[in-house]
């Protein structure tokens, strides 16, 4: 499976590789996420489908997988302008900054941009951190929708290189928190925190909450404030209906039915259950939630230069197509390749 899985690292050699390691493109998006041992690719089942002529019906028997797949590219930066994705940061930047230093800025007296914010008054936290964040569709996504897999993956309900999220554009929201900071979320601890924290245990491992989801957050370290950030981006964008600037990204349980029979998705947004990956400035080559225990984490993963790009991978249950008329499926012991 890992060989037909790399045979789509063959698109990547059609878009020129970057020059910075800090920075990446397409083709590098590609590469780390062929290379990442995030996929989990799992036989779960047989699938069923019919073909009727009037001579009588044929059967075929398929079998039922179930893998992630790098649905979202997230990128997290003091200023948007700085945007470690080279195409995105070329094709939105005009529009970015036309927001940021335009009419928004005049109606909001400043120019508001990112990283610590350091009070004069020293009874205040001076671990207060504003970042910029946007969630777009991986360019992955092109492979599975197209059949370039040869059915051995899921489709992916991402649009490839559609803009789903920008902060800049959720301004008023991202900016001042409301109306999310209004919500029980925002106010009971433990109730969406990344990492260990409850009311019978206040102090616990926590990164931070999810909620209110603004790009102003409390954290000394810069990293896993970037990784608190590309939680609330990706939780807003996978909900429908919240008051925030966004295209909804579709993450409905069952969103396609055909010859890949009924396609499962992991759904919306899970602290405890996302698989991220880092891909800048460091790569990861596994995924794992955010909010882990290890004091040494961080390290090596920021580049002085405070922008941040993450994977963020979900995980698929669908059938390789079949002969005819999908009718069901069947479950079966699991088998997982390693």
């Amino acid at each position: 499976m890992k060989t037909k899985f790399l045979t789509i690292a063959a698109l990547a050699w059609l878009i020129p590789s970057t020059l910075s390691a800090k920075e990446f493109n397409s083709a590098d998006l590609l590469e780390k996420a062929t290379k990442a041992d995030c996929i989990d690719y799992c036989v779960v089942g047989m699938c069923h489908f019919v073909t009727c002529t009037p001579f009588g019906c044929s059967y075929d028997t398929k079998p039922r997988i179930r893998h992630y797949l790098p649905d979202l590219v997230v990128t997290v930066s003091d200023e948007a302008k700085k945007n470690p994705w080279t195409e995105y940061r070329e094709v939105m930047s005009n529009a970015e900054s036309a927001v940021t230093e335009g009419v928004l800025g005049e109606l909001a007296g400043a120019k508001i941009g990112g990283g610590s914010i350091i009070s004069p008054n020293l009874l205040a936290n001076s671990n207060t951190r504003f970042k910029e964040a946007s969630v777009v569709g991986h360019p992955l996504a092109v492979a599975t929708r197209q059949g370039f897999s040869g059915g051995f993956l899921c489709p992916s309900n991402a649009e490839p290189y559609k803009p789903y999220f920008s902060s800049v554009f959720d301004y008023l929201a991202w900016r001042w928190g409301l109306p999310d900071n209004l919500t029980v979320q925002s106010w009971v601890p433990g109730m969406r925190e990344i990492g260990s924290m409850s009311t019978s245990n206040p102090i616990g491992n926590s990164w931070g909450a999810v909620y209110p989801r603004q790009g102003m957050v409390v954290q000394q370290d810069d990293v896993i404030a970037s990784a608190v950030i590309a939680q609330r981006a990706v939780d807003i964008v996978t909900n429908t209906g919240q008051p925030h600037v966004y295209l909804p990204f579709d993450s409905n349980d069952e969103f396609m039915s055909g010859q890949n029979g009924k396609v499962k998705t992991s759904g919306k947004a899970n602290e405890r259950k996302d698989r991220w990956q880092q891909i800048s400035p460091k790569t990861d080559s596994t995924c794992q939630p955010f909010g882990n225990n290890n004091l040494t984490w961080s390290a090596g993963r920021d580049d002085g230069e405070r922008r941040y790009g993450w994977a963020y991978w979900r995980q698929y249950e669908c059938c390789t197509p079949g002969a005819g008329l999908y009718i069901g499926s069947t479950p079966a012991p699991e088998f997982c390749l390693k």
